[in-house]
């Protein structure tokens, strides 16, 4: 029995060609919600890869510090005051000055201290504290800072350019940045470069200590001078913090570096950058320190410094400051934030405010906000961030 046709029904018809705009519609908003639960552990897997990787090149610094001490005795300082013609000027009354214009030691302190360490490293090189051991006619200098010209004035290596200068020797200029060339192996002027100056065409030696430390070329960069210290005018690079940040002034961040000259005897003053403030401010921090300072006002160990400093186990209004790596030393990383803080006694959830000295060099600053840029912060004596 034949069966007769069936109608089409009101729904039948040809396929349909895609999705109607609500049904995209609601595809779209379901992504958006999938990514924006997503997008959170991405930027914390993100955020902890770069912390780790900094955390790794820090350890890698400290074996390269360990391997420095074993072949020369002792850490470096991280502040050095570098005459290109031998003659460290010792008895200079000059009182050195902060960016900010607080007081510091004098040349002629710093000159001491830097004399004391080049001796000790260097023990077969001449300086003297009366006269130039090398005049531009000798046609060769201790040309530290490996440009191929004798600087006639001093300059200052700071925290962050020092621990370059002895992990890796003289620096030169390449299209990438800078590449450090180790020190000659001539014990007489182990500060001759690897090219030769122009007009100086024996001044070079290939023959070289290989640097302790492989720096990368693209993260040895110079300090801006106009940012830095006055005396900051080498042209030295410092090394760039892998975490890639800016302060808000423009200045680049570099690690820090504070040698505890092994007695707990830190210099705030070896590292000194311009930190502004969310409000454009900017941060002063009043530091007790272990050498005389010249001139200074409020007592003879009070010293101007600005962020970064380094980290304490007590307060720095206490009658005796004690720092953490009481005998080594401490690397400093701003963090992600690109922010280092005051320093000092850090503690996360501080009420009293922070720690650091305010204006009038009497009470601990107020502002509870400082502490906040600590958090992130990676150093070589905690493992991951401060918080």
């Amino acid at each position: 029995m034949t069966r007769p046709p069936q109608r089409p029904t009101a729904t039948s018809g040809p396929p349909r060609a895609g999705f109607t705009l609500i049904e995209l519609l609601v595809v779209i908003v379901v992504i958006g919600m999938l990514v924006a639960l997503l997008l959170p552990a991405i930027q914390g897997a993100v955020r902890t890869a770069k912390n780790a990787a900094a955390t790794t090149e820090l350890k890698q610094l400290d074996q390269a510090f360990a391997a420095f001490k074993t072949q020369y005795g002792d850490y470096p300082p991280s502040r050095v005051l570098l005459f290109e013609n031998g003659w460290f000027t010792t008895s200079s009354t000059t009182a050195l000055t902060t960016p900010t214009g607080g007081t510091d030691m004098t040349v002629g302190q710093l000159a001491q201290r830097s004399l004391q360490y080049m001796r000790k490293f260097f023990p077969k090189t001449t300086f003297s504290t009366s006269s130039a051991v090398w005049v531009a006619a000798d046609n060769q200098w201790y040309d530290f800072n490996g440009d191929g010209v004798l600087q006639t004035t001093p300059y200052v290596l700071e925290g962050h350019q020092a621990f370059v200068f002895f992990l890796g020797g003289l620096p030169r200029k390449t299209e990438d940045g800078y590449a450090m060339t180790g020190f000659a192996k001539n014990p007489a002027n182990p500060f001759t470069p690897e090219v030769a100056p122009s007009g100086a065409p024996n001044f070079f030696s290939n023959n070289r200590v290989q640097p302790l430390f492989q720096f990368s070329a693209d993260r040895l960069q110079a300090p801006d001078p106009t940012i830095a210290s006055p005396l900051n005018t080498s042209g030295f690079p410092g090394y760039l913090d892998s975490l890639g940040n800016t302060l808000g002034s423009g200045q680049i961040n570099f690690i820090a570096y504070f040698s505890a000259y092994g007695n707990n005897r830190y210099d705030p003053n070896d590292v000194n950058f311009l930190e502004n403030d969310d409000g454009g401010t900017l941060v002063l921090n009043k530091y007790k320190v272990g050498f005389p300072i010249s001139g200074a006002t409020g007592g003879s160990n009070l010293a101007n410094s600005t962020a970064p400093n380094p980290y304490t186990t007590t307060a720095t209004t206490a009658a005796v400051v004690n720092y953490v790596n009481p005998q080594t030393y401490q690397l400093i990383s701003s963090g992600l934030d690109g922010q280092y803080g005051p320093g000092g006694m850090y503690k996360a959830n501080a009420s009293a405010g922070a720690l650091q000295f305010d204006a009038t060099a009497t009470t601990p600053a107020a502002d509870t906000t400082l502490r906040l840029r600590e958090r992130d912060n990676l150093t070589n004596f905690h493992g991951g961030t401060l918080e």
